[in-house]
């Protein structure tokens, strides 16, 4: 049975740790370097849940993935690994190593290869390089690509140095694969003998014929370049027109899989060109299309799809050749002959699968999203080669629709794209558009966001992949919803995770009011560590109402809440003149621009009555005591307001020049919510004071104004729900 190794010999730089914690690691060792997994497994997990994320956190997730890898435990494994790996350095190298074994163990072994290759090229590390290329020849021997483990063995071994167990291990894989090889080898000279025989009495059908089965066994055994050459002469030996053409087929399909994309392109337009009444000819044009394409020679790409539309017009590929035609136009900016081809294609196809894929895209491109839905779906029914191309129109529809204010179609969109997720056989670039739109879906501003985090929520595996990269701009976005879901549930050990990973987050500017992570690390991720609040429980998750600053003024769903904009009196007349200055601003925002007439009042605190207080979402502003109603409530808020200070939890931010805004539940009306934006001093409401609503926080407390600068942001948060729908701020 082949044996991979993984070189346990690391070199660490240790962080500042603990005596105990240090001496509770090595604990762990002991039982590992033993073989007592489990008990290992016990120590390293207790060390990797503690709060502090540390470089001994990361250790204890690699001898976690070691240990499961021992169990054969290849997910479980892949996972610890998958955490290790973010630290870099030796231990990401080795993490690394440890999720190619997983897949080596589990026989994926072109997704072994694919990882140790990219390990290969990333470290100069003798050690991982040594290990690296003998696991490497672990998943060529596999595949039973003998010549290139052979290779790799020999690589290893100008690396492997001193370390007498991986050489007595490569001696010993060198041995079996020699003996393989030599399998190979007497396999092609028994073959090249028949060639020789039958030449001699000048069968030269029967020597084509062998050549072709030599070239075959020589692509199974990895011998890719043996393979072309044999067809090539195989080519010479062929009194048949189809045969030639067949062999060439076959050499072209062999430059495919090596990624050789342009000669496997000139190679099948040699198939069209040079056998055009061969069985092989329209295949043939088509594919050197494609390849074409995929070489990124699209004036030539365009060339095989038109003469193939000219030569093949009965082809039953013929709608394909057209429509790969239209996207080759549309990649060179020509619209009008995509369209044209489009329409051609819906015109004369109709009632196929093809026609109603193209009838849905035109009609999505045209704006028509209802219309090409239901195109869409009919294409779907045929679950043929357009599927997932029309299932994946029918979410990009549902989202412009949402775009344009329909709520339900954003929830319908999330449903679409998440199953596409969901399933194994979806391609990968599907897959990345279904993770942008979904995500983009669910964090529309429009979409409740009690329904749009727990939409998230619900494909968090995803979206925590390393490789999960198609959403890179809204990452910040993203991470925050998961972050408040995992505080919820109670663990906000994950939420700090995601706050606090460098490699996660976006720095902000002033113009970004969003890309908020780097921020909440800074200045909020300590109080959650410091926190006793959260309590591990789902129901907390699955009853939560998430509110934020944006959320107040979006509409959850169709209809636009009333809003009533209410304003302090109990002060000069040139600080309510600067108050009615502010209001105006915000009312000529794009958040309150679109809102429908009489949805939004401005009233005066003294003219605000009962029934207005509980009718509508209420925007307060004001300065210390000067707006009643704010003055009314301010026992009921998490968050504490007093003669020049604000308080949350015992954190006391104290001076003449700090501002808030917050964002919480009506204490008139609980399906109702309340918008303060207050200060200690009354000028920071002048007429340059601009003021960012877009924010997807509870609260944000400044010193000087309501800059979104760092430098003045005092704290920044959100307000936790209990389950009886108290919430409270931490």
């Amino acid at each position: 049975m082949r044996k991979s190794l993984f070189g346990f010999g690391l070199i660490f730089c240790f962080l500042v740790l603990s005596f105990a914690q240090q001496e509770r690691f090595n604990e762990g060792e002991k039982y590992f370097k033993e073989g007592n997994y489990n008990k290992a497994i016990s120590i390293f997990r207790e060390i990797y849940q503690r709060k502090t994320k540390d470089e001994l956190t990361a250790r204890s997730a690699l001898r976690l993935g070691q240990c499961y890898l021992a169990f054969k435990a290849y997910e479980s494994a892949r996972q610890f690994f998958k955490e290790a790996s973010k630290w870099g350095g030796d231990i990401g190298d080795e993490a690394k190593m440890g999720i190619a074994l997983t897949y080596l163990g589990e026989k994926k072994y072109d997704l072994a290869i694919d990882n140790l290759t990219q390990l290969i090229s990333q470290t100069d590390r003798e050690e991982i390089l040594a290990y690296s290329y003998y696991n490497r020849a672990l998943c060529y021997e596999g595949k039973n690509w003998i010549k290139k483990a052979m290779e790799d063995l020999v690589e290893a071994r100008k690396r492997a140095k001193n370390d007498e167990k991986l050489l007595q291990a490569i001696k010993e894989e060198m041995k079996k694969c020699e003996s393989l090889y030599k399998e190979f080898q007497e396999k092609e000279d028994s073959y090249l003998q028949k060639v020789k025989l039958d030449e001699a009495i000048g069968d030269y059908d029967s020597c084509a014929s062998s050549l072709r089965e030599l070239a075959r066994l020589c692509e199974d055994w990895g011998e890719m370049d043996k393979a072309i050459d044999y067809e090539l002469q195989a080519i010479d030996y062929s009194q048949s027109e189809e045969l030639k053409a067949g062999s060439l087929m076959n050499i072209a399909w062999r430059y495919c899989k090596e990624q050789k994309y342009e000669e496997s392109a000139v190679t099948f337009k040699k198939v069209a060109d040079e056998y055009p009444q061969s069985s092989y000819a329209a295949e043939a044009l088509l594919r050197a299309g494609d390849m074409y394409s995929q070489a990124g020679k699209k004036d030539d790409a365009l060339k095989c799809y038109r003469e193939f539309v000219e030569r093949f017009p009965n082809d039953e590929r013929t709608p394909t050749a057209m429509l790969n035609l239209a996207w080759a136009l549309l990649g060179k900016g020509e619209a009008i002959g995509m369209e044209s081809l489009f329409e051609n294609v819906a015109r004369s196809f109709s009632q196929t699968e093809i026609g109603y894929f193209a009838l849905g895209y035109l009609n999505e491109r045209r704006g028509r999203y209802k219309e090409a839905i239901e195109a869409y779906k009919k294409c779907q029914q045929y679950n043929g080669a357009y599927y997932f191309l029309a299932t994946n129109g029918i979410g990009s529809c549902l989202y412009n629709l949402g775009k344009r204010g329909d709520v339900a179609s954003l929830q319908e969109c999330f449903k679409v794209y998440s199953s596409l997720l969901r399933r194994e056989d979806t391609p990968e670039p599907i897959k990345r558009e279904a993770i942008w739109l979904a995500s983009l879906a669910s964090l529309n501003p429009r979409l409740d966001r009690s329904v749009g985090y727990k939409q998230l929520w619900e494909i968090r595996d995803i979206l925590l992949e390393e490789n999960a990269c198609p959403f890179c701009s809204i990452k910040p976005q993203v991470y925050l919803a998961l972050g408040r879901c995992y505080l919820q549930a109670g663990e906000p050990e994950k939420a700090i995770e995601l706050l606090s990973s460098p490699d996660r987050y976006v720095i902000p500017t002033v113009s970004s009011s969003l890309d908020f992570l780097h921020l909440l690390f800074l200045k909020f991720s300590p109080i959650v560590r410091e926190s006793s609040l959260f309590t591990k429980s789902k129901v907390n998750l699955d009853n939560c109402k998430f509110s934020s600053i944006e959320g107040f003024f979006f509409p959850r769903g169709r209809e636009y809440t009333d809003i009533y904009i209410i304003y302090g009196t109990h002060c000069q007349p040139e600080q309510k003149s600067l108050y009615e200055n502010v209001i105006k601003e915000i009312l000529s925002t794009d958040t309150l621009i679109t809102y429908p007439e009489g949805k939004i009042k401005v009233m005066k605190d003294e003219e605000a009555k009962d029934e207005d207080l509980k009718k509508a979402n209420l925007l307060l502003i004001g300065s210390l005591n000067d707006n009643s109603l704010i003055e009314r409530i301010k026992d009921s808020l998490p968050i504490k307001l007093g003669d020049k200070f604000v308080e949350i939890k015992g954190r006391r931010y104290e001076g003449e020049d700090i501002s808030l805004i917050m964002n919480v539940p009506s204490p008139f009306n609980k399906e109702k919510e309340i918008l303060i934006i207050w200060s200690t001093n009354p000028s920071v409401f002048s007429k340059e004071t601009k003021i960012s609503l877009e924010l997807p926080l509870n609260y944000l407390i400044f010193r000087r104004g309501f800059s979104l600068k760092e430098e003045d942001i005092l704290e920044a948060g959100f307000f936790f729900e209990h389950p009886d729908g108290k919430f409270e701020a931490f």
